[in-house]
């Protein structure tokens, strides 16, 4: 796989793995080889062919990645956060829509940290009221804990081995139906053109063949609502944006990769998509 011995080249991760899959499906090159991260000084390209030179890049959201970390620092030490005034286990589910970029009435990601210092206070004043659910509190509580959550699940649970306290369970998100494939993928990708594609765009200096990008939107957060759009919402794989990308400059093409559904746009308009087979 990779035309040289170095260990740290020979390893695909799971984006990569999938970006070159479709790249050689939309290229019809069954040449592409892994590329030696020491070839030169500065980066270089993931894949070369005689005819094309691939660049894989992960779609992410900083917010979403900053939650995520968050999320899996806390649940490395342990699910269940104590709160020692908890008398019961508050099952706690954290809506990361707006972190993904989906339309939520929140801004930014819920705070994990926060949870034990203003969360717990929050929980012992329902029990105080005996109410087990958020959604049953008054306005006053409830907000504050929609606040906490972003507007995700927070109510007692009988959990087995599991004491008081506040056990966190996995983040979640939302999903609003987009009306065009425009607003769902081609307007989130540009967004990420504009702010992200300097290091793809780098790994191409010096290359002689097509320089083709690869997006690939991990399975979560905004991969995820991506992703249902195209296998729900847009299913169809002759449905195309209607709106042209913009490259950067030094890009001659780009394959966005959605689990098993992928695009490809060339300059000026072209949009092409097809279902991949791993």
């Amino acid at each position: 796989m990779s035309n040289c011995d170095h260990k740290s080249c020979a390893k695909e991760d799971f984006e990569e793995h999938l970006g070159k899959l479709a790249a050689a499906a939309f290229l019809d090159d069954e040449e592409l080889i892994r590329v030696c991260q020491n070839e030169r000084v500065g980066p270089v390209v993931d894949y070369r062919s005689p005819l094309n030179a691939v660049e894989v890049k992960a779609l992410k959201t900083r917010d979403l990645e900053r939650l995520r970390g968050a999320y899996r620092k806390q649940t490395d030490s342990g699910l269940l956060i104590e709160v020692r005034e908890l008398e019961k286990t508050w099952f706690v589910t954290l809506d990361g829509s707006a972190a993904a970029g989906e339309r939520s009435q929140y801004l930014g990601a819920p705070s994990v940290r926060s949870l034990a210092d203003k969360l717990g206070p929050l929980l012992v004043e329902l029990e105080a009221q005996g109410v087990d659910d958020y959604y049953a509190a008054g306005w006053r509580l409830g907000g504050q804990v929609a606040a906490l959550v972003h507007g995700g699940s927070c109510s007692v649970a009988e959990i087995p081995g599991v004491g008081p306290g506040i056990f966190l369970a996995a983040l979640q998100y939302g999903h609003s139906r987009p009306h065009s494939l425009d607003r769902a993928v081609r307007d989130r990708v540009q967004d990420w053109l504009d702010s992200d594609s300097s290091k793809m765009v780098a790994s191409f200096d010096g290359e002689d063949g097509l320089r083709c990008g690869v997006l690939v939107l991990p399975p979560a957060g905004v991969g995820f609502t991506m992703m249902r759009s195209l296998s729900e919402d847009f299913p169809d794989p002759t449905s195309l944006p209607t709106e042209p990308l913009t490259l950067p400059k030094g890009l001659d093409t780009l394959i966005i990769v959605a689990g098993n559904h992928a695009m490809r746009f060339t300059p000026p308009d072209l949009w092409t998509r097809m279902v991949l087979h791993p």
